[in-house]
């Protein structure tokens, strides 16, 4: 620090640059350390599906019928009336069927179907109850983050 020429003090120009310059050194060390953008993009993707799920499950109890998500061939979808092929748009969303590629992540092939209740099924006419406990999705990465995982409680649905 120096003095100015009324006896007040501050900083140099030189000194504030220096400290900058440091910060910023810092600060690209730990972002460089730091979780990948593929890790944020898994997480994202994962909880856009789990919205998705919680979306059928609502509308099933709304519109007493039956709604589900169908994941294959790399696309999911949301669909009504217990037939695959009656396909919705999703709220947000511009197609029918979601590419998973185009969102970096895959999933395995599933079906779940919600009744009037909102109780789970595993096909799409809402005929084979879920039992045995939750039930697991795993969605992966098509860069290197570890997996997550979605959990569909039997008796309830309850999304995790």
């Amino acid at each position: 620090m120096k003095k100015t020429f009324q006896g007040e003090k501050g900083f140099s120009l030189i000194e504030v640059i220096s400290v900058m310059v440091v910060i910023g050194i810092v600060g690209a060390v730990v972002l460089s350390r730091g979780p990948t953008t593929d890790i944020f993009d898994l997480k994202t993707q994962t909880e856009i599906v789990k919205g998705h799920l919680r979306y059928a499950q609502a509308k099933s109890m709304n519109n007493d019928s039956i709604w589900g998500i169908r994941c294959f061939g790399g696309n999911y979808w949301l669909y009504k009336d217990g037939n695959f092929n009656t396909k919705v748009i999703l709220p947000g969303e511009d197609s029918t069927d979601l590419n998973l590629a185009a969102r970096k992540i895959s999933m395995p092939v599933f079906a779940v179907s919600y009744d009037s209740w909102g109780i789970p099924y595993t096909d799409q006419a809402a005929t084979t109850v879920q039992t045995g406990g939750p039930r697991t999705i795993v969605v992966s990465s098509t860069g290197s983050a570890p997996n997550q995982t979605i959990s569909i409680t039997d008796n309830t649905g309850f999304v995790k």
